[in-house]
């Protein structure tokens, strides 16, 4: 009986911290909240691209956010180092779709990944917390 029920518990208590993904668009703040319920979830969000380069590519809660990070003035470090943004995979199209789109305000649709925000995990160049589908202009999308 023991090993038929812990199972189910452990089911059971899996499923009660799924959080099922909002329809509309989500925040920075929400992705980096959910980013372990969401893994593997498809959703959209809106923020602020800071740089999208070989080895990096963020999307930021605000432009502000962007420009301190993306800077990197001596004097702001400390506050640079306490903003957190959604790091976005690498892929050629969304790369050359997001080179026209830095320090804007956009909408990117995605594959959230947990792979990197795990407690040992420490990923570098480009460790995606979301793998980019697409990519548009926040107004642009807005008009539609």
């Amino acid at each position: 009986m023991k090993t038929v029920f812990a199972p189910i518990l452990a089911l059971a208590l899996v499923s009660s911290c799924a959080k099922a993904v909002p329809k509309g668009a989500v925040s920075v703040a929400d992705i980096i909240d959910n980013i372990h319920a969401w893994d593997g979830e498809t959703v959209t969000v809106h923020g602020w691209l800071g740089q999208c380069q070989k080895l990096s590519c963020v999307l930021y809660a605000s432009l502000s956010d962007a420009i301190i990070v993306e800077s990197q003035r001596p004097d702001q470090a400390k506050l640079s180092a306490a903003i957190e943004g959604v790091s976005i995979g690498s892929s050629k199209t969304f790369d050359e779709a997001a080179a026209q789109l830095q320090f804007s305000e956009v909408i990117i649709r995605g594959k959230v990944s947990d792979e990197c925000r795990g407690l040992f995990v420490d990923c570098t160049d480009r460790g995606p917390d979301l793998y980019p589908i697409s990519i548009a202009s926040y107004s642009s999308e807005r008009a539609n």
